[in-house]
């Protein structure tokens, strides 16, 4: 996510793989969250203020939507194996509003020091109830994270191990 050439450290990475050796990457997909703004606008300004700072900082948000082709360009096989998840809560008891206005309050120094937001706006002390209070209204569903993907290549070559089977 903070690679200045992620395929070139995916390459290097899958040298010191031995042949059939198994490289497994979990990274999300920063711009993807499925809240609705117009349903849950609270929300969906602050998840694009996070991954916006994330940005700013010189992050790749979309690195789990390019694990597939760079996994190709380093030369692993067979066809990289993608899986993605998202996580929802719903209910009056969902961890997400706690989560996000934690998370908010750890990244807020950085959004505004970057000028993308101003603490009035983020308004962090009252954060937390206003996200509980905007959900049950909105009788809506809640993300624990941005959409995740993870995926697995093996480096060509035999496995080492007879037959081929591990």
């Amino acid at each position: 996510m903070y690679m200045s050439d992620a395929s070139a450290a995916l390459r290097r990475f899958a040298k010191h793989l031995r042949p059939g050796g198994i490289a497994v990457f979990h990274e999300w997909v920063g711009s993807v969250h499925g809240v609705s703004s117009t349903q849950q606008p609270l929300l969906a300004f602050l998840l694009e203020l996070l991954s916006a700072t994330f940005v700013r900082s010189g992050a790749s948000v979309s690195i789990g939507a390019e694990l597939y082709w760079r996994m190709l360009d380093a030369g692993l096989e067979p066809e990289p194996q993608p899986m993605t998840e998202i996580s929802f809560n719903t209910g009056r008891d969902t961890p997400g509003p706690r989560r996000w206005a934690l998370f908010a309050r750890s990244l807020l120094p950085k959004a505004i020091e970057y000028g993308l937001a101003t603490g009035a706006e983020v308004n962090i002390d009252t954060r937390e109830p206003r996200l509980r209070d905007e959900f049950l209204a909105a009788r809506g569903v809640m993300p624990l994270t941005y959409l995740m993907i993870g995926q697995w290549a093996r480096k060509p070559g035999s496995t080492g191990v007879a037959g081929g089977r591990e």
